[in-house]
């Protein structure tokens, strides 16, 4: 294009970087004018090592043009222009190769492929990065998630992040005059169409703030008055798999890879029915029968979640906005005191049948070489899959600031190129450590069953949030509990990566033995 010349894939060329499909935001052409010069950078490197000879010009032709194709002198408006280019360059470069010119071709996809790997190593361990947290206040109805958003906007504000709440979209479209008739009244394919409607509504407002809060550039918090598998609540199973497929909707991503926490209020209509009421919402209209039912269906929905949090009325009102404060501190690192997570050795824990409902994930631990080996903690790469659909994250296990001997797991969603970036930065003294891992409800309590999968060491531990490192839980009778190993670091993953040749180790584990591990080292 810069080199003139006419030809109807050029025109094509010159046409789209005129005038794009959708115009660019300054981040994007910013973002796509740097990954130019670096495509430039890498080709013209390629070009150092090969020569000068006739069978490397192409090679030469197009670093010496990508080296400075700038915005300046091309009107870049869309990020589809760059697709186009770069697909045509790769059509020259297979019309023109030759055998030794394809070895040199080789070599560049080398060259890019580690560039890339860098970039991605760099880009998640910068900590110039502003992360943004994605919560969910879900649960039945009344279960104080208003008052709950006016505390954390405050708080997190006062720490410094920029705070972002989704209204419900329940709400807009109702009060909005969306549910015309009573929905019990419904057609089946008037309720597929409200539901649908309501995703749309709510993904496109999540979606909205999120480019917000990456425009800030800070590290920010977006708050969402209920979450997408809300949805799936009010529809039978059947109705809510034909939702998806219409929509071409995949749970994995719905559920845990558009969030980084689910924070379930329970209704006042359970434990607290003196205090249930419809009057401070114009779109609630259940009865206290209908709100306990309607709080395990959305409880239900969000089951297999990795990070799930059950706040129950067992304190007085203050307390439980206490208890939601505290949890999305833990989340997003901000020094607050964190729950406790108590943990169990289970016997034959593969085999033991759920008779309640669960959901089942196959999860892989990869912990990662420190930069820095005098840095206390450490991180991981996760991959959590369901049905052949995978989440990936990056975690870091630090200190909170200000809380003496308080630690908190840091994570943050990463894209799968990126996870297989992270793997080569992979700790050769641990082995990637393999669970299945089933998640379910009991009591109004939040339980993980993991299973050591690989390393095979027959070891199952049952996990549960709690408040209180001493207040008793009420375990289900139908696991064979064993004894508590929640202050046994043996039972962690981390240490299970390690003790790979000594797995009666595992088993004989002692308080004595490296016993003073925080109880967030459980990941």
């Amino acid at each position: 294009v810069k080199e003139g010349g006419a030809s109807p894939a050029k025109d094509m060329i010159k046409n789209t970087l005129r005038n794009g499909l959708a115009p660019a935001s300054s981040l994007m052409r910013r973002s796509v004018e740097g990954m130019i010069r670096n495509l430039g950078g890498n080709l013209h490197q390629t070009r150092n090592m090969s020569g000068t000879s006739q069978k490397n010009a192409t090679v030469y032709k197009w670093s010496s043009m990508l080296e400075d194709w700038t915005l300046a002198t091309i009107p870049l408006t869309s990020l589809s222009s760059l697709l186009i280019a770069y697909t045509w360059h790769q059509q020259i470069l297979a019309q023109e190769a030759s055998p030794s010119q394809r070895e040199y071709e080789e070599h560049i996809k080398e060259v890019l492929a580690q560039s890339a790997t860098n970039k991605d190593v760099n880009r998640l361990d910068r900590s110039s990065k502003a992360p943004i947290y994605r919560i969910v206040l879900t649960g039945g109805p009344c279960g104080g998630k208003s008052s709950s958003l006016s505390l954390l906007s405050d708080r997190l504000r006062s720490l410094g992040f920029q705070v972002f709440i989704v209204p419900e979209s329940a709400s807009i479209v109702i009060t909005g005059g969306g549910m015309w008739k009573n929905y019990g009244d419904f057609s089946h394919d008037q309720s597929l169409a409200f539901e649908g409607s309501l995703m749309k509504t709510k993904m496109a407002l999540e979606d909205a703030f999120y480019a917000l809060a990456e425009a800030t550039g800070e590290p920010s918090v977006i708050i969402c008055d209920r979450g997408t598998m809300d949805t799936a609540a009010y529809l039978s199973r059947e109705s809510w798999e034909v939702l998806c497929e219409e929509f071409r909707w995949n749970v994995m991503d719905l559920r845990d890879r558009r969030y980084d926490a689910v924070i379930h209020l329970v209704t006042a209509a359970i434990g607290a029915q003196k205090y249930y009421t419809t009057e401070n919402n114009a779109a609630r209209r259940e009865s206290i029968e209908e709100a306990a039912e309607l709080d395990l269906r959305v409880l239900n929905a969000w089951i297999g979640h990795p990070a799930v949090r059950i706040i129950d009325n067992s304190t007085d009102f203050q307390d439980k906005l206490k208890r939601v404060l505290a949890q999305v501190c833990q989340v997003v690192g901000a020094p607050k005191p964190v729950n406790y997570k108590r943990k169990y050795a289970i016997e034959d824990g593969e085999n033991i049948p759920i008779p309640v409902r669960y959901e089942q994930f196959e999860v892989e631990f990869t912990y990662l070489v420190k930069a820095d080996t005098s840095a206390s903690g450490y991180t991981f790469v996760k991959r959590r899959g369901q049905n052949g659909s995978y989440h990936y994250s990056y975690s870091v296990l630090r200190d909170l600031p200000g809380e003496e001997h308080e630690k908190a797991i840091l994570e943050r969603m990463i894209t799968g190129r990126e996870y297989i970036a992270m793997l080569k930065q992979s700790d050769p003294q641990r082995i990637t450590v393999k669970k299945r891992v089933k998640c379910f409800v009991y009591n109004n309590q939040y339980f993980t069953l993991n299973t050591f999968v690989e390393p095979n060491i027959g070891l199952s531990v049952l996990e549960c949030e709690a408040a209180d490192p001493k207040h008793p839980l009420a375990l289900p009778d139908w696991l064979n509990a064993g004894k508590e190993v929640t202050d046994l670091s043996e039972f962690t993953t981390y240490q299970v990566a390690k003790h790979l040749t000594h797995p009666d180790k595992l088993k004989k584990a002692s308080p004595s033995e490296d016993s003073q591990t925080s109880s967030e080292e459980s990941n």
